[in-house]
């Protein structure tokens, strides 16, 4: 079990209120057995004559409630037990199905309890969910009071138990806004989502947990792909009014920030509170002594400023592109140019730059050309490329070459460049996909999924830092995809019609896709759009499942 550390102290001290991703749901489809018509039903405290088992089930469903420091739970606690258990230790996540309580042989251990737990994962000091699965085996002591039994032994090392409901309904997913890095060449900013848990609560104090997170470094999921925080620059209050408008205090050193930084911080701010906090209004930076104001803004930002740091930089409803007849179509009513054979197609989400591949003698050719120009240019010597992916657009065409190389094509480029992939997984990558904020890369390899994190160096940049992402059953994808920042898509032909599943991007939810009779051989998703290649039409199954296109095949959209 991971420790904690003051960033979970904070966490559990205050928090704030929103609910899981869109589309992404528990793994474990159990509702909390905490929570009633909406209103949060208290657990129960220790109860005269209760057994020893009794106490110690008690103690651990007594944790889903934060009220008073968890003084509910701390009821069922003496001794060593009372003075060493702490939730700020960390969190563990478990599937509340299986789990196993019972009495420890006394001829073993007098007067000890077992539990067995089904582990999915921790929520570390930051806040990231950590996918680690284990059956674990914990042994409680317990000691007979006046009152009944109470628990004076605790698992070493082990803070709050949450199943997976529980966690839900006592903390939120946050989406922290952080800068995405400037490959070379490039001159306008956007930011990355890094997706984080926080306890809930109400009013101002959840504001003033959700602004004190964002001047934190990111999770160690994102923070080698991303620009670190403002060094030295901390919130010191943070105070709302009726009409929705947020006031940050800043320490006094924010009176020395440049324009630059001043801009970057308000949107990382201003995306951050719109995204969690319904009623955010507009965005106050202040010192002590005076307002900030980036340059062109007002004293008070509005919620809809910042447009331009758009992580995924997509039209509310975007068009999809496909090919039909071996021409590149668009669902939307700009055509592209269909001068170009094409295979399949992929289309920047920043800019209008496309790039089509077709195979000829076994051999791959990438063309670029734009959206609004019939002019194209190739994409270097042919080769053995699968998987291509613009990511933001800004760091040109991924693709994987052969089986085991990631590599980059520029257009008016000669030849691809490699992307080094420091202790990647052995075996085989079946697809890769870059996320549209440019920050991570997913990919099958060996049927397993991964998510590196894209970290420039000098320059130039390389996929590390491998995460493998747990799958609920056994799942074996030949497709990812990203449908936001947060969450993927995977394709699983072998499941018939559960074939399709969206998976929050580090394992804490997913929900199936179910495709009735359609049996896939091409995906595209964009936020809650989801578009099927399948029998040679193309089928939305966002809503419902729908036929869109008579006749395409491979629909991507920008990304």
């Amino acid at each position: 079990m991971r420790r904690g550390s003051w960033a979970l102290a904070l966490l559990l001290a205050t928090a704030c209120s929103l609910p899981l991703p869109a589309g992404v749901h528990s793994t474990s489809g159990v509702p909390s057995q905490q929570q009633a018509a909406g209103l949060e039903v208290l657990p129960q405290g220790p109860t005269p004559g209760q057994s020893q088992t009794a106490a110690v089930s008690g103690f651990l469903a007594a944790q889903a409630s934060p009220a008073g420091d968890y003084a509910i739970a701390r009821q069922f606690l003496m001794g060593d037990a009372a003075r060493t258990w702490s939730p700020a230790a960390g969190i563990r996540v478990y599937q509340p199905q299986n789990e196993v309580v019972e009495p420890v042989p006394i001829q073993l251990q007098p007067n000890s309890v077992r539990v067995q737990l089904d582990v999915v994962g921790d929520v570390d000091a930051s806040g990231h969910f950590v996918a680690a699965p284990e059956r674990v085996n914990d042994s409680y002591g317990l000691t007979k009071t006046a009152q009944g039994w109470r628990v004076s032994r605790v698992p070493e090392n082990v803070g709050l138990q949450l199943s997976l409901p529980d966690l839900q309904r006592t903390f939120t997913v946050h989406d922290i806004y952080y800068l995405a890095p400037q490959p070379p060449g490039v001159t306008s900013r956007h930011l990355a989502p890094d997706q984080v848990f926080l306890p809930k609560a109400a009013g101002a104090t959840g504001l003033d947990t959700l602004v004190r997170r964002a001047f934190a470094p990111p999770s160690p999921a994102l923070v080698h792909a991303v620009e670190p925080v403002l060094s030295g620059i901390t919130s010191q209050a943070v105070t709302v009014t009726r009409d929705g408008t947020v006031t940050v205090t800043l320490s006094e050193d924010a009176n020395g920030l440049g324009a630059d930084d001043l801009r970057n911080l308000s949107a990382r701010l201003v995306w951050t509170l719109r995204r969690s906090f319904p009623a955010f209004n507009g965005l106050r930076l202040r010192t002590a002594r005076a307002v900030l104001r980036p340059p062109g803004s007002a004293d008070v930002q509005p919620a809809d400023s910042w447009g331009s740091f758009d992580p995924q930089s997509l039209a509310p409803d975007p068009a999809y592109y496909f090919v039909a007849r071996d021409r590149v179509r668009s669902s939307g009513p700009q055509q592209p140019p269909t001068t170009v054979k094409a295979e399949s197609v992929v289309v920047s989400p920043r800019g209008d730059r496309l790039a089509t591949l077709r195979t000829t003698r076994g051999a791959v050719t990438v063309t670029f050309g734009s959206l609004r120009s019939t002019a194209t240019e190739p994409g270097g010597p042919a080769g053995r490329y699968s998987s291509p992916s613009w990511g933001s657009g800004e760091a040109g065409l991924w693709l994987v070459s052969g089986t085991d190389r990631v590599v980059r094509l520029l257009p008016g480029a000669s030849a691809p460049s490699g992307v080094p992939t420091p202790r990647r997984p052995a075996g085989a990558i079946t697809s890769l996909a870059v996320s549209r904020d440019g920050t991570r890369a997913a990919l099958v390899v060996a049927d397993h999924v991964y998510v590196a994190q894209v970290v420039w160096h000098s320059g130039t940049p390389s996929l590390e830092a491998f995460q493998l992402l747990r799958l609920p059953g056994s799942s074996t994808p030949t497709r990812v995809l990203w449908a936001t920042p947060t969450e993927l898509v995977l394709l699983q032909p072998d499941q018939g019609a559960r074939a399709v599943l969206r998976m929050a991007v580090d394992g804490s939810g997913s929900q199936v896709v179910l495709t009735g009779r359609l049996v896939p051989t091409g995906i595209a998703a964009a936020g809650s759009a989801l578009v099927l290649a399948s029998g040679g039409a193309l089928y939305s199954v966002s809503q419902g499942i729908t036929k869109v296109q008579q006749s395409g095949t491979a629909p991507a959209f920008p990304g």
